[in-house]
């Protein structure tokens, strides 16, 4: 529970704090003391009621000791010494050095117990909560604030295993940035450490000074605890609300869809809008995704997104990103799902990683929409089961691509190069089959655009790279 700024204004004009005071019985100097509140101290004086809600006599007492210390809303936040010589225990109250016991029995005889101290300083964050702006992009909170999110949920199928998803909703008066906030936001809590947390905001900062509709925005990030063990990181983004691209495969149309032209036409659209979005990443804010895969791409009412342009695990630092040779930002990511990894993981040096990693992962993803299109998630499905070699589990552990020796007998030393598996080159026969998929029609365009464009297994000499460090 926390009290909006707004309401707190509401409640507490100065005709309310007198007319507190007078049920109390005391009206010398109430004026004076209702005036200054209503001024200075508005929330000191919310809390000093939570604290002892029935005492008014004591609200009095406590609020003049407050105003003589010198102590109101701007020397917030308040926290108070047991006494004891322990630093841990001993803390900032206002301008004065410390507040202990002693202090408060002078303030007021009834206040020797400092279980009425601990009860100021437990109400304060009721009213200390931060406004959120997407002008700052972090912010580091203690465990104690209480964030203003009117909702905020864990669809638990969403989680991932090196972050957890969370809807929330941002209530109106603390949000301040590109828009009023009426639809819900994308928190998403990170297993990180706190270099990488200020490096993945930063990078995400960057993406939005490219804004591609494709891409969801960010809105800003927090981490909340006290030290390295315990602090956890969110990073904020705008929703979209229909879920991911499995989802979308799984449960959404008929299973076997009608193709219609406005299906169709929809279809080209969404994976034109994802294309832009990658040719905004890559050549415009020198990053790569690196986890491509259909739980990354979200969908609401109007587009597809792309989300989650973070670092991965373990990453300490991240160092210089060639991009045509210029340096850029990247977001450290070493390693994607297995089934849309790129030849390269295997054939290439593992910390040198370019754009063809999302290129080639996306082909991955247009192959499994051009199935889901025409055969259903059923479809979908078996392809998945045939290049896992049978096996049924959604989470896979094979590439589209194999690593076979290479023959040519101009090699002096053995080496070895990439294919696409058998069971992929079937599938993509079959995918040409499709009545629908014919050259001289829209399917049969996307498809041989996706075969000649996506899914090149040769890398060319000039690659774009991105080097992760080397810890990664």
């Amino acid at each position: 529970m926390y009290f909006p700024g707004p309401v707190i204004d509401q409640l507490l004009a100065r005709e309310a704090v007198l007319r507190q005071f007078l049920e109390a019985g005391r009206e010398r100097g109430s004026r004076d003391l209702a005036r200054w509140i209503v001024r200075k101290a508005p929330n000191l004086f919310v809390i000093t009621i939570m604290s002892q809600p029935e005492a008014y006599d004591k609200h009095i007492r406590i609020t003049q000791w407050f105003r003589k210390n010198g102590t109101r809303d701007s020397t917030l936040n308040i926290e108070v010494s047991n006494g004891g010589d322990d630093a841990q225990t001993r803390h900032r109250w206002g301008p004065k050095p410390w507040l202990d016991s002693d202090s408060l029995h002078k303030a007021d005889p009834r206040l020797r117990n400092i279980s009425s101290a601990d009860a100021l300083t437990e109400h304060q964050w009721k009213v200390l909560v931060p406004v959120l702006s997407t002008k700052r992009i972090r912010y580091n909170f203690r465990v104690q604030t209480i964030l203003p999110f009117t909702v905020f949920a864990n669809p638990n199928e969403a989680n991932g295993a090196f972050d957890d998803v969370y809807k929330a909703k941002i209530h109106a008066g603390y949000f301040v940035g590109y828009a009023p906030i009426s639809s819900p936001l994308f928190p998403s809590q990170k297993h990180m450490i706190e270099q990488n947390f200020a490096k993945e905001a930063e990078t995400l900062r960057i993406m939005n000074s490219h804004f591609c509709k494709n891409i969801l925005r960010f809105v800003t990030a927090f981490s909340k605890g006290e030290d390295a063990e315990t602090r956890r990181y969110f990073i904020i983004f705008e929703w979209a609300g229909g879920g991911s691209l499995e989802d979308l495969f799984e449960h959404h149309h008929h299973p076997e869809p009608v193709l219609s032209k406005t299906l169709v036409k929809e279809v080209i659209e969404q994976i034109a809008g994802l294309s832009h979005a990658l040719e905004a990443t890559h050549n415009k804010a020198k990053i790569r995704h690196g986890d491509l895969k259909p739980l990354k791409i979200l969908w609401g009412e109007i587009h597809w997104d792309l989300e989650d342009w973070r670092l991965g695990p373990g990453q300490n630092h991240v160092n210089s990103i060639e991009w045509r040779g210029q340096e850029g930002l990247g977001t450290g990511t070493k390693y994607g799902t297995s089934l849309y990894e790129p030849p390269e993981v295997e054939l290439g040096d593992v910390k040198v990683l370019g754009r063809q990693y999302d290129i080639w992962s996306m082909g991955c993803i247009m192959s499994e929409i051009l199935i889901r299109l025409f055969y259903g998630y059923e479809g979908v499905k078996q392809f998945r089961s045939d290049v896992n070699n049978g096996q049924t589990r959604r989470e896979r552990t094979m590439p589209c691509y194999e690593v076979v020796r290479d023959d040519n007998e101009s090699q002096t030393t053995t080496a070895y190069k990439a294919k696409l598996r058998p069971v992929v080159e079937d599938w993509m026969d079959y995918i040409v089959k499709a009545p629908m998929c014919q050259p001289n029609m829209a399917l049969g365009a996307l498809n041989s655009t996706h075969q000649t464009g996506y899914s090149r297994v040769e890398l060319p000499p000039q690659r774009a790279e991105t080097r992760l460090g080397d810890d990664g």
